[in-house]
């Protein structure tokens, strides 16, 4: 019944984004839309916001890619822009709204995740945490922010050619990078070792 009642309110929530700015969707709006009570969407969100990360969050438990396996960065990264492209509305009118470093950061910190999630896959492990968080910060900086421009140019185009560019990049600098920090990590242990 939870979940049922989750898809209700996100229902509500984009039929009323089909009729007015996110800035001025109240949670009242929401629900009287789906006649449920405050304390009803209270128990399942914090807030709007809220929902929306929600709403992110189950799009990506179902992306095909979220096997735990090392996937090219071509795909995730051209996923992204599909992703946007289908959520546009929404991931717009947040940009626009007083909310717009909330999502920024979300992203950032989700594209960290499985940036980081990526390198100790494709390390089998091998590489120090804080090394694999460190190099999925400078990629997801980087990746974060030219997709966020691209959002507030209005999605002129596919975002593939950017995809493929941003892809050339990471496939480029990605082992190279993983190698130096490694080497740094082990010189750094053995460092250590003789020291003791």
């Amino acid at each position: 019944m939870s979940d049922n009642t989750k898809e209700r309110i996100v229902q509500a929530f984009k039929e009323l984004l089909e009729e007015k700015e996110y800035s001025k969707i109240t949670i009242s709006d929401i629900t009287e839309k789906c006649n449920i009570s405050r304390q009803t969407f209270y128990y399942h969100f914090k807030n709007v916001f809220d929902m929306i990360i929600w709403i992110f969050e189950q799009d990506t438990k179902s992306d095909p890619h979220n096997t735990g396996s090392y996937v090219p960065w071509r795909f995730l990264v051209r996923e992204s822009f599909d992703y946007c492209r289908r959520n546009k509305d929404v991931i717009t009118q947040v940009l626009e709204s007083s909310e717009k470093e909330k999502l920024e950061n979300y992203f950032i910190d989700f594209s960290i995740r499985k940036i980081t999630e990526a390198i100790m896959i494709k390390t089998d492990g091998r590489m120090e945490s804080k090394d694999a968080v460190f190099l999925a910060r400078v990629y997801s900086y980087a990746y974060t922010g030219i997709i966020i421009q691209w959002i507030k140019d209005g999605m002129p185009d596919d975002g593939y050619e950017l995809a493929e560019k941003i892809d050339a990049i990471v496939t480029a600098s990605m082992n190279p990078s993983i190698d130096v920090l490694m080497e740094r990590s082990s010189a750094a242990a053995k460092q250590t070792e003789k020291s003791q």
